[in-house]
Parts: structure tokens; C-alpha cells; sequence
């Protein structure tokens, strides 16, 4: 079952274009891969990215919190080229490339209310300072 919504997917789009606008590349969507996106020049692969977008300001919380299956993910391509983790916020467009992500808390978490037909809605989170990731 697709967790994605359109606009999910709409809003994912919206901000690697803006990121790969101000980093002068390109994009691909990843379909049905661990990953949502591989950046590019001139077709050549620079990097992966995973992108979250949240309804609050950065500053909100104090930290930031990480699927440790996505984290895996990245991890496992970072083999290959640079990885990202990308957040936007209501207030901007936040990074942190996969190696520089503390593993020192990983707790269970996720909804308040799991759906029973969404096994993942409460999963192992990894939470880092948000202060570690860079403003776009």
C-alpha cells in the first residue's frame, strides 16, 4: 500500500527543485527504490537525497527525527556517491549529508494512533540535533 500521497510527492518535487536549482543540477525521481531521489550533472550521479516535508518552523523542536530504515537506506547507497537527508520546513530548506548523522538516540516512535494497515506508522526513530543540519 503507497503511504504517499500527491501532494507528499508534489511537495517532495518542490523541494529538490529548489535545492538542485541553487546547487546548479539536476534530478531524477527514484520510482519504488529506498530512496526518493538521484541527483545528477549532465547525467552523471552526484548524489542521492531523501526528502521530508513538515507543516512547522525549523526551530520548532530541538531535534530531528530519522527512520532508522531510511537511514539504512542511505547509509547503504552512501557506498556509491554522497547521501542526503533533506527536510523543508515552513521556514526553509534544511540538509545533512548521511555520514554526519549521530547515532547516539534511536527510539521506537511514530503515530499516536497507528493504522493497523500501515506496519511502519511506529518504527525505530533516530534523533539528532537539528542544529547539525545546514540551511539551503
Amino acid at each position: 500500500m503507497d503511504s504517499e500521497t500527491q501532494e507528499h510527492r508534489d511537495n517532495e518535487i518542490k523541494a529538490i527543485k529548489e535545492f538542485c536549482t541553487k546547487k546548479n543540477c539536476d534530478y531524477i525521481k527514484l520510482p519504488k527504490y529506498d530512496l526518493d531521489f538521484l541527483i545528477h550533472k549532465g547525467g552523471k550521479g552526484i548524489a542521492f537525497a531523501e526528502i521530508k516535508c513538515r507543516t512547522h518552523k525549523f526551530r520548532a523542536f530541538p531535534t530531528q527525527m530519522l527512520s532508522f530504515i531510511k537511514y539504512n537506506s542511505l547509509i547503504k547507497c552512501s557506498k556509491w556517491l554522497p547521501c542526503y537527508f533533506m527536510c523543508q520546513y515552513t521556514d526553509g530548506i534544511y540538509f545533512i549529508e548521511v555520514n554526519e548523522i549521530p547515532l547516539s538516540e534511536i527510539a521506537l516512535g511514530g503515530r499516536n494512533n497507528p493504522r493497523p494497515e500501515r506496519p511502519n506508522d511506529v518504527e525505530f526513530l533516530i534523533h539528532f540535533d537539528r542544529g547539525l543540519m545546514k540551511k539551503l
